[in-house]
């Protein structure tokens, strides 16, 4: 068999590449269109069988609304709603922001274990008033630092979540010595990392 000119072979290479290429896109093309007609009918197949997400902590009860634990006091012209739960060492709880103290049931329901948990909505969040002038992260820490001054509470350890890491903060910042009362352990804590435990000093 004679041997084909190089121009002739470069010719086939190319149509035999093309073929390839066009076959290439029929068949992305097909796949398309077979999801699309697919996409609805797995759509509603999944709509009619949801997989409901397992609840953390399903144990821990529901906070907020506790007619034993649940008490309300006024702080810096505003009503605070506050719960109390367990005993031991005093431990203020902070939500963070759009948040109430259900929020924190996980965290409720473990620490009052070992002790006595003080968790409050901030102002202008749950069942606390909105009282008047700015929201801001120091008002709120004022707030939640007043509240341990009327319940007598000398010595604390806080604990905040994501805008209530601020506000812990800054009530170590703001009240580290307040009438005899130390803030012994501050920890907070957000959705992106890790926990953050700052020992503040006695």
């Amino acid at each position: 068999m004679a041997e084909q000119p190089p121009s002739v072979v470069r010719q086939r290479i190319v149509r035999h590449t093309a073929r390839g290429n066009a076959m290439r896109r029929a068949a992305e093309f097909a796949l398309c269109l077979l999801l699309l007609l697919w996409g609805p009918a797995g759509s509603t197949a999944a709509a009619q069988t949801p997989q409901t997400p397992t609840p953390a902590c399903p144990e821990a009860p529901q906070y907020g609304n506790d007619a034993k634990a649940g008490h309300f006091a006024k702080v810096n012209g505003v009503s605070l709603y506050y719960e109390i739960h367990g005993q031991g060492s005093p431990l203020l709880l902070i939500h963070g922001n759009g948040g109430s103290i259900n929020n924190l049931r996980c965290q409720i329901a473990y620490f009052s274990r070992s002790h006595r948990v003080v968790a409050a909505d901030s102002r202008s969040h749950g069942r606390s008033e909105l009282g008047e002038g700015r929201l801001t992260y120091e008002q709120i820490a004022d707030d939640l630092s007043g509240l341990l001054d009327q319940l007598t509470i000398n010595s604390a350890d806080v604990w905040g979540h994501s805008d209530g890491g601020i506000v812990a903060l800054l009530i170590a910042i703001r009240h580290p010595s307040r009438e005899g009362r130390e803030v012994d352990l501050l920890v907070t804590q957000s959705t992106t990392r890790r926990d953050c435990v700052v020992p503040v000093g006695h």
